[in-house]
């Protein structure tokens, strides 16, 4: 049986970050300064030429990557010159910039550069993020006992989607037209928030009936930007054993196609995203007795399993380059 929960886990890294951004200081820039890039072209500035990484929260600096394998990783190396963060959600990425919910704000990080920006977020705590085609930053946004999802427009101010469905919005994903899709852990299911001529609009925002439906814990969202599918991961049996990260795939029109559905998970699992072609899915999970964690690759859509990338206890994690939107 698993005595700490990947929920739990990310929920205890959730208050603590939170505790500990309230000390940091805040850039009050009020766009993410993204723009869209071509990120299969994009260089890893980190390693030499252009391997592919996969870069997670962890170890003693907060981030750390390793080369991206088939085999996987167990020596992870550690990014260091970061201020304050104490990663709190999942993590995305846009060429070499990586967006890290950080408690009560948002930390954008340049690899290249080291430029470190820090988002305000004005009355929630971040716990997910996504980044649409046009560069625009989406933040799944918990605020008290609801939650909305946090935008940060490329070139504008900030705003808040605010729907009245949302109860603890826990991951977000964005897809090909800009809809927005929200996890959330207390409905058990995925709302969806249209888009609309002048930007996602709330209002008509609406509970997916997806086929089969989740259960258990909301493990995850993701949009597979080669396809346009939606990636919706769960643990149907609450993380005590059974089955664990199963992984459901819907193609458009999501509410009303049936979806098919993988076991990829071992104990706990939480996060997912997909490489820069949509060849390799990753998952995040843990050991039975929840005193460490790591990350599963599989390929994709087929589920075949590959070596895992583990050491400095990774949190959430994205690889670079990826493709938006993602």
């Amino acid at each position: 049986m698993v005595l700490t929960s990947r929920p739990a886990l990310r929920c205890a890294l959730f208050l603590a970050g939170a505790a500990l951004a309230a000390g940091c200081p805040s850039s009050g820039f009020a766009n993410p300064l993204l723009r869209p890039t071509s990120a299969l072209s994009a260089r890893a500035p980190i390693a030499s030429g252009q391997t592919p990484l996969l870069v997670a929260t962890g170890g003693k600096t907060g981030l750390e990557y390793w080369p991206l394998s088939p085999k996987g990783g167990h020596t992870p190396t550690e990014i260091a010159g970061l201020r304050g963060l104490s990663p709190s959600g999942g993590i995305v990425g846009n060429g070499q910039q990586i967006v890290i919910p950080n408690g009560t704000n948002v930390v954008v990080y340049n690899l290249q550069s080291k430029r470190e920006t820090i988002l305000p977020d004005p009355d929630g705590y971040p716990t997910d993020a996504a980044i649409g085609k046009d560069g625009a930053l989406y933040i799944a946004n918990f605020v008290g006992t609801g939650g909305n999802v946090l935008v940060y427009p490329p070139g504008g101010k900030p705003h808040e989607l605010a729907c009245g469905l949302l109860k603890d919005p826990s991951y977000v994903a964005v897809d090909n037209e800009g809809d927005v899709f929200v996890n959330d852990t207390l409905l058990t299911a995925v709302v969806e928030i249209p888009n609309a001529p002048a930007g996602p609009d709330a209002a008509p925002c609406t509970q997916l009936k997806l086929t089969p439906s989740e259960s258990g814990y909301v493990a995850g969202i993701a949009i597979d930007p080669k396809t346009d599918d939606l990636l919706v991961l769960d643990d149907p049996d609450e993380c005590a054993g059974g089955i664990e990260g199963e992984l459901f795939i819907y193609s458009k029109p999501y509410g009303r196609q049936t979806g098919r559905s993988l076991d990829l998970g071992q104990n706990c699992s939480g996060d997912v995203r997909l490489n820069a072609d949509s060849s390799v899915v990753f998952i995040g999970d843990e050991t039975v007795d929840g005193s460490s964690t790591y990350i599963l690759q599989h390929t994709y859509p087929d589920g075949k399993s590959l070596g895992p990338f583990s050491g400095g206890n990774p949190g959430g994690f994205v690889s670079i380059p990826n493709t938006l939107p993602n």
